[in-house]
């Protein structure tokens, strides 16, 4: 990784603060042009510098679109519901993503053709989110904020279901990616162990058998096949998530 400059600390203040700021607001307030704020934030992201948010929000989206769809049925209406999740201890990404919902409701365009409605603001988000998660489920409320009360309650409530399903195979696949990290280093480890044995107690068989540029070249592939199974566990410890 690349040192953080002066800029990239502002930046990543920033936006842990509020990470919904566009990249014209963080120039405006780090005195960059919008398009050098762009290319600041990819690299801080790629490098891993920012990455946190996302999971953060993903981990507590589930729940909060439970306690959502709960507050709907309910009876309460998609503003209210709203306003009690908000007085909830939301985490603070969710919070902040959701506290725009209600900020800029009712806010004048700024092209002066009226007011920002629930479902323009609910798409504002879905393109600003950083979870693909959270705008997928924001593209299926937009759809339905403007329609009947048993309309969107149904619409929340399935993306409930298709959230908790999905967190369902991730666990799953968590699972199954420990199982071969662990086994791909004990596989390796033992075969080691076991050449290294056979190499102190058989060393003069050893060195006849590998004697030769065959000898060589078959040495290399079974070094090779002791050490890809410890290096693939190694590599499987690095991955950190699995997205649906």
């Amino acid at each position: 990784m690349n040192g953080l400059d002066g800029f990239d600390r502002k930046i990543t203040a920033l936006l842990q603060q509020d990470a919904r700021l566009t990249n014209a607001e963080l120039g405006e307030r780090v005195n960059l042009s919008a398009s050098q704020c762009s290319r600041r934030r990819q690299r801080l992201e790629e490098e891993g510098y920012i990455r946190g948010y996302r999971a953060v929000l993903d981990r507590d989206l589930v729940a909060a679109i439970g306690r959502f769809s709960a507050l709907l049925k309910s009876g309460n209406s998609f503003r209210g519901a709203l306003e009690k999740l908000l007085s909830d201890s939301l985490c603070r990404p969710l919070a902040a993503e959701w506290g725009f919902l209600l900020e800029r409701q009712g806010v004048p365009l700024s092209e002066g053709s009226g007011i920002a409605t629930a479902q323009q603001v609910v798409q504002a988000l879905a393109v600003q989110t950083r979870s693909t998660r959270h705008a997928a489920f924001l593209n299926h409320l937009a759809v339905a904020v403007g329609q009947p009360q048993d309309v969107l309650i149904k619409r929340c409530e399935a993306a409930y279901e298709a959230l908790q399903s999905s967190e369902r195979r991730r666990e799953a696949a968590l699972t199954d990616l420990a199982q071969m990290r662990y086994s791909g280093i004990a596989v390796s480890l033992s075969g080691t162990f076991m050449a290294l044995y056979l190499t102190v107690t058989q060393w003069e068989r050893v060195v006849l058998a590998y004697n030769s540029l065959l000898g060589t070249i078959v040495a290399v592939i079974v070094v090779a096949a002791l050490l890809l199974p410890f290096i693939g566990g190694l590599w499987l410890s690095r991955v950190e998530d699995v997205d649906y």
